[in-house]
Parts: C-alpha cells; structure tokens; sequence
C-alpha cells in the first residue's frame, strides 16, 4: 500500500503505509498523523484493518528491516503520500503529488531520512501552463523508472522533458529537453538567416555604382 488515492479532484487525507526494498530486505513506514482511529476512520474495512495492523506493530516513520524487526534503522519525520526506497536501506525518492503549483515538489531525494535534494515542478517542466489543468491541480508528469543497482532515478514529463537524476547525490546526470532544443533550433535558423540578410546588404553596398553614359 504506497500509492496516493485521489476523489472528487483532491487528495486524500494522510493514511499509514509500508514500502518494502525491491530485494526485499527492507520496509519502509509512513505512519500519518493523528490517532489510530482517525488514521482508519472512514476507510473501506480492508483498508482501515491494514492501517489497523501497520500502527501497532510500528509506532515512528522510517527504515526497518523486513523481518519484523520494530526498531528502525533511520526515522523520516513528516507525512509523504509515496516512498520509492533502495535495496541499501539507505536512500529513498519521494515523487511529488499532484502539483498545484510550480513551487511544488516534483521529487525529493533523502539519506538515512536526512534531505539531500529537492526539484520543484518549476525546475523540471519549461510550460507549466500548457499542461492539463483540472480545478485544483495540473498533469506534468508522464512516467518515472527507478533502477535499484545503478541508483538512478528517471523522470519523463507530458512534454517530453527527460531527467536522470543520481539518487546518492540528487544531481542531475542527463537530461532532454524538446521545447529547450526547438527554441535552440529557432535561434539559431535566425541568426543565420539574419546573417544572410547582412552579409547580401553589404555586398550590395560594396559593389561599385555602374557610371552613366551621355545622351
């Protein structure tokens, strides 16, 4: 259970969760804010036993071993809706939700639960407002890959922007940006028509003016 549910156009109050590792090894806890009875309070009973059963074996977010250990290896404090974590049990990436703005988070990268790296919307998409917008919210995102043995995290936007982010550091290794290079591509296509332009009208000027003969 680590997926975000949205109704009637907003997001859904915070609920607990766990994440494992792709190898397994470990599990990481969201536990949301509040009592118990408020985190399962007006879910469907599958759901609200799950959120039941999180909360009493868990009592603090973070990293544990995935072998019923209670003690965790790093706490995370604050509520995210989604956690992607690493097979070291060390890093994990926090995609951003849904974006209201572009000073949203688009994701955030963390280390034994301490911040490394964090892109708003605004970093990563070049025409915010071209994207679709509902009442509340707008859709930049298209797709994200995480690749657990080369701890790299991938970003592809509704427009076509790719980013390659190095989860141990959070920077940027590779990235594409079409609206980026078809501004290039404009630029460079004036210029070069421009230069034409300037190049003829010197030339015209440069050659001699043929002399007029008598009637």
């Amino acid at each position: 259970l680590s997926v975000a549910v949205t109704t009637a156009d907003s997001m859904m109050e915070p609920y607990s969760y766990t994440t494992p590792s792709p190898d397994g090894q470990y599990l990481f806890v969201m536990i949301a804010p509040g009592t118990i009875d408020q985190d399962a309070g007006r879910k469907v009973e599958a759901f609200a036993t799950e959120i039941r059963q999180i909360r009493e074996r868990y009592t603090v977010s973070g990293m544990y071993r995935n072998d019923g250990s209670t003690t965790p290896l790093w706490t995370f404090d604050g509520y995210v809706y989604c956690v992607e974590p690493l097979s070291d049990g060390i890093h994990i990436v926090v995609p951003g939700p849904w974006a209201m703005s572009t000073e949203d988070a688009a994701c955030t990268f963390y280390a034994n639960g301490q911040l490394v790296q964090r892109y708003e919307v605004g970093d990563l998409v070049a025409l915010p407002w071209l994207m679709q917008h509902t009442a509340s919210h707008f859709f930049w995102r298209d797709d994200t890959s995480l690749d657990d043995a080369a701890k790299t995290y991938s970003i592809t936007t509704k427009h076509g922007e790719r980013y390659t982010f190095d989860i141990a550091t959070g920077r940027i290794i590779r990235s594409f940006s079409p609206i980026t290079w078809t501004i290039r591509i404009i630029v460079v296509v004036l210029v070069a028509v421009v230069a034409i332009y300037v190049y003829r009208w010197k030339r015209r000027r440069a050659l001699p003016v043929p002399a007029r003969g008598r009637p």
